[in-house]
């Protein structure tokens, strides 16, 4: 009986090193993917228009989409994840609260990073405007790219691409109707 109570008191002494080496801080940070799929959901059963203006290296040019495919013209926002394990502690979290509106900014500490920073603007808990900066640079390519959001009103993109020497700027404004 000694041994077992023995053993059984090894067993708890253990287990609660086990439980204390488990509880491990989970931050997270905004997770623009799933957002991103929610609005598709909506401005498709909204049957929400689009009206485009584009501008590539002084050419204009505009388009009414009468059906637009969401999940196509919402993409480059979904490819933007900075909410995965891998960049736990990558990015310092900043949040304000003003009068009318609260702001959370993620700024990258990693320079390595494209995305160097997301920024959202939320009035009465409900998001107003994401605004996001992506720059990759390698050997053949630089691209910066400006991103933001309006939910349910608009999107501007401006980008700048140098690839192999050739250098295009573009912009794309986009108004939700």
């Amino acid at each position: 009986m000694l041994r077992f109570l023995c053993f059984f008191s090894l067993l708890l002494s253990l287990s609660s090193c086990v439980s204390d080496q488990e509880v491990v801080s989970s931050e997270q940070y905004f997770d623009l993917p799933r957002y991103i799929e929610n609005e598709i959901i909506e401005l498709n059963k909204n049957k929400t228009q689009l009206y485009k203006k584009v501008f590539t290296d002084g050419e204009y040019d505009s388009i009414l989409i009468t059906k637009p495919d969401w999940k196509k013209e919402l993409q480059i926002f979904s490819n933007i994840n900075i909410n995965k394990p891998a960049f736990i502690g990558k990015y310092k979290v900043t949040k304000g609260n003003a009068k009318e509106f609260q702001e959370t900014s993620y700024q990258s500490l990693d320079e390595t990073l494209p995305i160097k920073s997301l920024t959202l603007i939320l009035l009465n808990d409900s998001i107003k405007n994401i605004s996001i900066f992506k720059d990759d640079h390698s050997m053949f390519l630089d691209n910066s790219i400006w991103l933001d959001y309006s939910p349910g009103k608009s999107y501007h993109i401006k980008g700048y691409r140098n690839l192999l020497g050739v250098k295009t700027n573009y912009e794309i404004w986009a108004e939700l109707r």
